[in-house]
């Protein structure tokens, strides 16, 4: 079927150790809300090897367009964006030496709120604060990689390679019916009564 087709062609994207962590926690980002702690997903490499193009990808599996740039925005845009979603994927992108230092210190600052879903408070000109639910499940591409173990142990980590990229695969997902294919993924994961509790969840 078509739907197996797209299936067969996101694994094909690069290798296993890449594309299976990265599917699993999109699968289980669909189920967010239901979750006390959910961790960040972390894409890291070097330039050109696909870091942004599988998230990209990943969110738009989920109906996700949610993004923001980490070099071009400011912490309140930062807070705004995180906060604009509970369920559909928000892709942090450039997560680099070379992006703002504000809106990285920021971001960083936040990694155990996303983790929690916890609300952070943002200082306001008039010195008031403004308080910011931060519980979406959050994708992050840079060449920096974490290293505070508060980081580390909130993030499930993949580094795609160029020599495992798999152009024929990645121009045929281009082509292929995604948004149909993500339409039916979502709808199984969140809509069938069999499934199981998710863990950490209020029913289990």
């Amino acid at each position: 079927s078509v739907d197996q087709a797209v299936d067969l062609i996101l694994l094909a994207l690069n290798e296993p150790a890449v594309m299976h962590p990265l599917l699993a926690w999109l699968a289980a980002s669909a189920r967010r809300p239901e979750c006390a702690e959910f961790p960040l997903l972390f894409i890291g490499g070097s330039s050109g090897v696909g870091k942004s193009t599988l998230a990209r990808l990943g969110c738009r599996l989920l109906g996700s367009k949610i993004e923001i740039d980490l070099g071009a925005n400011t912490p309140f845009i930062l807070y705004r964006t995180l906060a604009s979603s509970s369920s559909l994927p928000v892709f942090v992108d450039e997560w680099t030496q070379l992006s703002r230092r504000d809106t990285r210190e920021a971001f960083q600052g936040i990694v155990p709120l996303l983790y929690t879903g916890g609300i952070a408070e943002r200082g306001m000109a008039d010195l008031g604060t403004m308080g910011y639910r931060v519980s979406a499940p959050t994708i992050v591409a840079g060449e920096d990689t974490f290293v505070l173990d508060r980081e580390l142990e909130r993030t499930v980590a993949i580094f795609p390679s160029r020599a495992q990229q798999n152009a024929q695969a990645l121009h045929a997902i281009h082509s292929a019916p995604l948004e149909r294919f993500g339409h039916a993924f979502h709808w199984w994961l969140t809509s069938l009564p069999s499934l199981p509790p998710m863990p950490g969840s209020a029913a289990t």
